[in-house]
């Protein structure tokens, strides 16, 4: 090592050249002397040596001769311009800052801006294990993805997908979780070159995990049409931002085609994990074939009854390959209520299902006519069939209260026709929360819950009348006290609130 400080060292023309600070015993100019005099400017020299050599082994080789020009230009203009401590330390940490802006542990917009590549290229960022972070980010950068217009919608449907609630039940993992997800958005927006290749590293050898967590949501999504009809509305805003994405790497960035596609492949695939969260990967089963070709919106008859043709079915579990379980059929069955498969297929699935093996693998799940409401004619099929009209979830929700939900008279006609209990309540707080556990359903809220009222916040003055004149107690109150006449006001569902005014109710 030469008298010259280490950094007239560093502006060698190799990125890889190894120093620490320079021999004090060779200082010779007054910067240098003061360097070496006090220890505070010479811990920053060290610093600042360490962080200009770890960022030049990071840069493309024309960013790297722009920063030694740089570095070339400080030296000159700041650091040799200090006669004292005080600008040695100033100056110093004002370039610390500028070449490790994470130096003061708080990221702003302005810096994403500026220094993209000097923030983004180092993998793993601290960003905390519990509630609070070390690093600062700000998440709420226009240039991130997540404040990206065409993407709204996508990451909306996202966050009501994961249905993460921050509460005290959630513990802090919800909060760690969502800072990660969102610097990775902002990584996109700022360097998506940067994020592709972290996004590789992450994925290779290959895309196991994520096609396992497809399948993964795929099932989830049919088990109930709540989730199915989210997880419709998800891909094909999914589809949508895909093209979307590729069209603004490749404008904005100027990215090729290719790169564009995989950076924009990349993003996707990190929307869908946070979506579908993690799942318990030891115990969980790929779909079945069955099950496949009953969601499958263009299988037909045939396409079943060769699947099924030879073929035992058991009772509980599949025990090789000439054998059906009756779960699978019954899963099959929910699928293909959910594509709108014609009776005449349900049929042929329902042959080997007794009444008892619907109570069975229905209790406590979505209840099996609640997936027939977007097909009258498969309803009456399924009610004919002696499928229960009352089965109900874990929560108490019968396919009357979906069939409200959805302000559907003619499904709720049908189903009171078949003698469905008008008053049949959501179960009570007390029941949902054994042993008084707050943090078994830590959102819940009104609990005992009835047809009426779900009416009254879901659907019409014709769907009141109908409840109303089948049967449905005006007197009848949640867990909160609140009437039918509560459910209309909180909605703000004007004619319904004036409608049930008429009966005298109190609330």
């Amino acid at each position: 090592m030469n008298r010259l400080s280490i950094f007239l060292f560093l502006l060698s023309i190799s990125p890889n050249s190894l120093g620490a600070s320079f021999n004090c015993t060779l200082a010779q100019t007054h910067v240098e002397k003061l360097i070496c005099a006090n220890p505070q400017p010479s811990e920053l020299d060290a610093k600042l040596a360490t962080t200009y050599l770890k960022l030049r082994k990071n840069l493309s080789p024309e960013d790297d001769k722009h920063l030694v020009s740089e570095q070339k230009r400080w030296l000159k203009n700041s650091r040799d311009a200090c006669t004292d401590e005080v600008c040695l330390k100033k100056t110093y940490n004002e370039r610390i800052a500028v070449l490790n802006p994470w130096s003061d542990k708080n990221l702003t917009c302005e810096e994403m801006r500026k220094y993209p590549e000097r923030i983004f290229f180092e993998h793993g960022i601290d960003l905390g294990s519990g509630n609070l972070s070390p690093n600062e980010v700000d998440y709420e950068c226009p240039e991130s993805l997540a404040s990206l217009p065409f993407l709204k919608r996508l990451l909306e449907l996202t966050e009501t997908v994961r249905s993460d609630y921050v509460n005290q039940c959630s513990g802090s993992i919800v909060n760690v979780q969502w800072r990660y997800y969102h610097f990775e958005l902002a990584k996109a927006g700022f360097a998506p070159m940067i994020f592709l290749q972290h996004a590789v590293k992450d994925q290779s050898p290959g895309n196991e995990n994520y096609s396992v967590r497809l399948d993964y949501f795929k099932q989830w999504a049919q088990q109930s049409p709540y989730n199915f009809q989210l997880y419709n509305e998800f891909f094909a805003e999914f589809n949508t931002a895909d093209i979307r994405l590729k069209d603004h790497y490749a404008k904005k960035f100027r990215l090729a085609e290719t790169h564009a596609a995989d950076v924009a492949k990349h993003v996707l695939m990190g929307v869908v994990a946070r979506a579908a969260g993690s799942f318990p990967r030891g115990t969980f089963e790929p779909e079945s074939e069955l099950v496949q070709v009953a969601s499958n919106p263009r299988s037909k008859l045939n396409d079943l009854r060769k699947l099924l043709a030879g073929k035992a079915v058991l009772a509980v579990t599949l025990a090789s390959d000439n054998a059906i379980s009756k779960v699978q059929i019954y899963k099959a069955l929910r699928a293909a209520l959910l594509v709108n498969k014609p009776k005449e297929y349900l049929a042929i699935l329902m042959e080997n299902l007794s009444a008892e093996d619907l109570a069975a693998f229905g209790h406590d799940a979505e209840p099996l006519l609640a997936f027939a409401l977007n097909n009258h004619d498969n309803l009456r099929f399924l009610l004919d069939r002696q499928v229960p009209v009352d089965a109900a979830n874990d929560f108490g929700k019968t396919a009357l209260f979906y069939a409200i939900g959805v302000n559907d008279l003619e499904a709720v006609d049908i189903l009171l026709r078949n003698k469905a209990d008008v008053n049949h309540a959501y179960k009570s707080a007390a029941e949902l929360r054994r042993n008084g556990d707050a943090c078994i359903y830590p959102n819940l809220e009104h609990t005992k819950r009835t047809p009426l009222m779900h009416a009254a916040q879901h659907g019409d003055v014709a769907l009141l009348k109908l409840l109303i004149k089948s049967g449905a107690n005006l007197n009848a109150l949640d867990d909160l006290g609140n009437d039918a006449l509560a459910y209309a006001r909180e909605a703000h569902e004007n004619k319904n609130e004036v409608f049930l005014k008429s009966f005298k109710l109190k609330h």
